[in-house]
């Protein structure tokens, strides 16, 4: 897994934590259901709290969307960070992480190949979440750029570290 690179170098720590994120990635096509709630539970939340309790709900000067948007960037990343932490230990349960001390590899390459796909899944989650948002009418009326850090935060909050 270390490459061709010698031992200890910036190469070989990337290349292993690439490896460990590809395999990470993998594991979503052997395993659909981990992508399907990434992609449903975004669109699910969005729509039944927008669409089903938005009209029951009255903001004076303000849109309810806009509001609901950050709870649910906010409960999407609890539940990307819980999901991490538990294929972290499901991985150690298995053995996988015994395995891998035992490669010629960098250590914390595990928790960067972890970390890095679940920033691939999360992204997709908060992109689909981003276009449910906007088609249910929660485009934000102070100009869209000043958003983009925080939904990137989001984004990059969901790791096992934030579990």
């Amino acid at each position: 897994m270390s490459g061709a690179a010698p031992e200890g170098t910036l190469a070989t720590w990337w290349s292993d934590g690439w490896t460990v994120t590809w395999r990470n990635l993998l594991k979503l096509r052997r395993n659909p259901e981990m992508l399907v709630f990434a992609v449903l539970q975004p669109i699910m939340f969005v729509l039944l709290f927008s669409q089903v309790y938005g009209g029951s709900i009255q903001i004076d000067g303000g849109n309810y969307t806009e509001y609901l948007m950050a709870g649910i960037f906010g409960q999407t990343v609890l539940f990307g960070s819980t999901f991490s932490g538990y294929q972290m230990a499901q991985d150690l349960k298995e053995g996988l992480i015994d395995r891998f001390r035992t490669l010629p590899m960098h250590s914390s390459a595990v928790l960067f190949g972890r970390t890095s796909a679940d920033l691939v899944l999360n992204a997709i989650s908060m992109v689909i979440m981003i276009a449910t948002g906007a088609w249910s009418g929660g485009g934000s009326t102070r100009g869209g750029c000043p958003s983009w850090p925080a939904w990137g935060s989001c984004c990059c909050s969901a790791t096992p570290s934030a579990g």
